[in-house]
């Protein structure tokens, strides 16, 4: 778990460099979206990599683990 989240962590932290270069061609609502989804998955991620024990769940693409999972506004 600690290295997908290591490789999510730093595609992260890459499109926050690519969001910098859209900053003066994007609408404001979409930046604010594309920050908003960058820092949900960084919270999901951290939420996921601090469970002490691991419950499944059904997920559509089979077995996941339960926990505390932020929304997008």
């Amino acid at each position: 778990m600690r290295t997908v989240h290591d490789l999510v962590n730093n595609a992260l932290n890459n499109l926050q460099i690519v969001r910098l270069d859209l900053e003066d061609m994007a609408p404001p609502e979409s930046l604010h979206q594309f920050d908003q989804i960058i820092q949900v998955t960084a919270e999901n991620l951290k939420n996921l990599s601090n469970l002490e024990c691991a419950t499944e769940i059904e997920l559509a693409t089979g077995a996941g683990i339960y926990y505390q999972r932020v929304e997008t506004a």
